[in-house]
C-alpha cells in the first residue's frame, strides 16, 4: 500500500464514521431495529481509526500489519456498500410515502401498486440482517487483530508528524573518507 493509499484508507474510515452519524441513516436504522449494530460499527471504526497512524508506519517493517491494513480496506468498502444500500432503501421508502403533485391518479395508483411489494421488503430485511451480522463479525475480528499487532492509539491531529523518506541505500552516513589521505595532502 502506498502513502497515497494509506491516506485514502484513513479518509475512507473517517468518511464511514461520518456517514454512520447521518440523521437519515440513524432514523432508518432505528425503524429497522438495526441501531445497536450501527452504533457498534461506529465504536469499532473509531477504535480502528485511532491506530491507523501507527499501522501505516509499521506496515513497512511488519508484514502482518500490511495484511491487516489490506483486510481493513476491503472491509471498509463492504461497510460503505451496505451504508449506501441503507441510504438507497431509506430514500426509496421516503419517496413512496410522498407522491408527487403533478402525477395523474392512474400513475399514482400504478406507482403504489408497482412499488408495494411485501415480499421484496422481507427479502431486503433478511438479506440486510445477514450482511450486518457478517460485517459486525468482521469488524470485531479486525478490532481484535489490532490489539495483537501492538498498534498504538493516537488522537489524530494532536501531533504533527513529518514524513521522512527512508534511506535509499544501506550504507551509513560516514563523515570521513578512508584511504585517500595521501591524495588529500597532495591537493593541499
Amino acid at each position: 500500500m502506498s502513502f497515497i493509499g494509506e491516506a485514502a484508507l484513513s479518509a475512507l474510515v473517517q468518511a464511514l464514521t461520518e456517514k454512520i452519524d447521518c440523521p437519515d441513516l440513524l432514523n432508518f436504522a432505528r425503524e429497522r431495529q438495526l441501531l445497536p449494530h450501527i452504533n457498534k460499527w461506529d465504536k469499532l471504526l473509531f477504535k480502528i481509526h485511532a491506530v491507523l497512524d501507527d499501522a501505516e508506519e509499521k506496515q513497512m517493517s511488519n508484514r502482518l500489519v500490511k495484511i491487516w491494513l489490506n483486510e481493513l480496506k476491503d472491509l471498509a468498502y463492504d461497510v460503505e456498500d451496505i451504508l449506501d444500500e441503507f441510504a438507497t432503501e431509506s430514500l426509496r421508502r421516503k419517496s413512496m410515502g410522498q407522491p408527487q403533485a403533478n402525477t395523474s391518479k392512474l400513475r399514482k395508483l400504478f406507482h403504489s401498486w408497482n412499488s408495494f411489494n411485501p415480499g421484496a421488503v422481507v427479502i431486503f430485511n433478511s438479506e440486510m440482517h445477514s450482511k450486518i451480522k457478517e460485517i459486525t463479525a468482521r469488524l470485531e475480528d479486525i478490532a481484535a487483530q489490532k490489539n495483537s499487532l501492538d498498534l498504538l492509539e493516537s488522537v489524530r491531529g494532536t501531533s504533527i508528524k513529518v514524513w521522512q523518506r527512508p534511506p535509499s541505500t544501506c550504507l551509513q552516513d560516514e563523515p570521513q573518507v578512508y584511504g585517500r589521505d595521501e591524495d588529500k595532502r597532495k591537493i593541499l
